[in-house]
């Protein structure tokens, strides 16, 4: 394997990185009857822009700081009157932990959508965001800068 191959492999900047390497196996999840004011109360208490809502264990859907912005609060409706199921953003739109980094910032751009979840056989492995795709798309940019710097120095 070449001196470039080595260095790019331990930066991580290889083709075919898969999403396993960037994902945060941390979610939080809700189930689909959970009230609306405790989905957002989790989210508050927990810190996080989005939930991925489960029925029976299942991921089936998630639900954003957006979805409820824009499907209750704008629409001034009564919180207290909804469930996780009635605003989630379904069917889910996930990828494997096999997808490769490129194809899931493709998929994510072409949704329109900042986080998607990882899941394998009907189960939730963990998530991906936009900002933890883009910081490789970033590194992968100065990596070929720098080599491009080499090989004009030749």
């Amino acid at each position: 394997m070449s001196e470039l191959s080595l260095r790019l492999r331990s930066r991580g900047l290889h083709m075919g990185i898969p999403v396993k390497e960037l994902m945060s196996e941390k979610v939080v999840t809700v189930e689909v009857d959970t009230p609306l004011a405790k989905v957002a109360e989790t989210m508050r208490r927990r810190n996080v822009g989005c939930v991925v809502v489960c029925e029976r264990g299942k991921p089936v859907g998630v639900i954003t700081e957006w979805d409820i912005m824009r499907k209750v609060v704008e629409k001034n409706l009564e919180p207290g009157r909804f469930r996780a199921r009635d605003v989630m953003s379904s069917p889910l739109i996930s990828v494997t932990r096999g997808t490769d980094v490129m194809e899931a910032l493709k998929l994510m751009v072409k949704r329109r959508i900042r986080r998607l979840p990882v899941v394998e056989g009907g189960r939730l492995l963990g998530i991906v965001t936009l900002v933890d795709l883009f910081s490789v798309v970033q590194e992968r940019r100065e990596m070929v800068a720098e080599v491009e710097k080499i090989v004009g120095r030749k």
